[in-house]
């Protein structure tokens, strides 16, 4: 319901925040390389938040949405602890914040549409309660983001997408079992 589907997004969002927020303060730490240069590579997370949205548009009917949800966020997770875990290079970090930025967003419009089918005589409220959790979730991912890189580098911040990564996965396994029993209930006489 909607308090699931609340925290997926909320989980999603703070691994969002977390992750990418920093790219570019990673990349400039990290490679020593002046803003200029890390400009084309953020645009190469846009590109990939861009085309897991796009991607995720004809999902939100299938019977599968909430598997790629869940796939997504693991994969979200474990993208985020190599690129944060491992410094694989400026090229290869690039490219690897392009997949990260790709699996945080190939869910959201999945979970908009769940959101608006919540209660779809009352979308307003629904959008503005999504946007208040995401945007909730957003500034914790980021504050808990840079507490954890004071406390123990890019690396923390690999752990920190991991961890939220796999509880997103889990929240989206409970949508699924939710969803399932819902659907009994309307089926029956």
């Amino acid at each position: 319901g909607l308090v699931s589907t609340a925290e997926y997004a909320g989980a999603s969002a703070v691994l969002s925040a977390a992750a990418l927020t920093y790219v570019a303060a990673f990349l400039i730490q990290t490679y020593n390389v002046p803003l200029a240069e890390v400009a084309p590579a953020l645009s190469v997370v846009a590109l990939g938040m861009l085309i897991g949205v796009v991607a995720g548009g004809p999902l939100t009917t299938r019977r599968f949405r909430l598997k790629v949800c869940a796939a997504a966020q693991a994969a979200t997770g474990l993208v985020g602890l190599a690129l944060f875990g491992t410094s694989p290079g400026f090229l290869a970090s690039a490219v690897v914040s392009g997949v990260l930025g790709f699996f945080t967003s190939i869910g959201r419009p999945t979970i908009l549409f769940l959101v608006m089918d919540v209660a779809p005589e009352s979308r307003g409220t629904m959008s503005g309660l999504y946007a208040a959790s995401n945007q909730s979730a957003t500034v914790a991912g980021a504050a808990l983001g840079g507490l954890l890189i004071g406390l123990g580098g890019y690396p923390a911040l690999g752990v920190l997408a991991l961890a939220t990564g796999l509880a997103g996965a889990i929240v989206a396994g409970w949508l699924i079992g939710e969803k399932r029993s819902v659907e009994a209930v309307r089926q029956k006489p």
